[in-house]
């Protein structure tokens, strides 16, 4: 037997698991964002102006929490912007009435996806300066919904 057709049937094996292995990791990315949306929903409510599934932290300027970055759910509400990070399960509460400027920038903390970030600067309840960069499908909305409010 010769040894090409089984390197190639080799190569096939192994994109074929990796394909599938990218499909499982979307399908989970897609499920937790769902189950996120769902907590959301139930703990807002009527409060809930915005949810956005899956959105990205691309960057966590606070002297009392440090740098973070990662994939998430972000919901605003009346009175919080909230930031589910999925890994690690943690939480970013920002209190609307403590932003001080929403703006649009290119980088964030030496990070650049190469599309429109929403930069969101505030003073936290130690009266710290923090800032955070997000991306999301429809950066605009949520611009003009932290803006109508400011």
């Amino acid at each position: 037997m010769e040894i090409m057709p089984l390197i190639a049937l080799l190569i096939v094996g192994i994109l074929a698991v990796n394909v599938l292995g990218m499909v499982l990791v979307v399908r989970w990315i897609k499920s937790k964002a769902m189950q996120r949306v769902e907590v959301i929903k139930q703990r807002f409510g009527q409060q809930l102006l915005l949810v956005a599934p899956s959105a990205s932290l691309i960057g966590l300027e606070s002297k009392t929490r440090g740098m973070s970055r990662g994939n998430g759910t972000l919901a605003l509400t009346e009175a919080d912007l909230v930031f589910q990070l999925w890994m690690p399960d943690t939480e970013i509460i920002v209190p609307r009435h403590c932003i001080t400027a929403v703006s649009e920038v290119k980088a964030f903390g030496g990070k650049s996806i190469f599309k429109p970030l929403l930069r969101i600067d505030w003073t936290d309840t130690d009266g710290q300066q923090a800032a955070m960069a997000i991306y999301m499908p429809d950066l605009g909305k949520l611009k003009a919904q932290l803006e109508a409010n400011a």
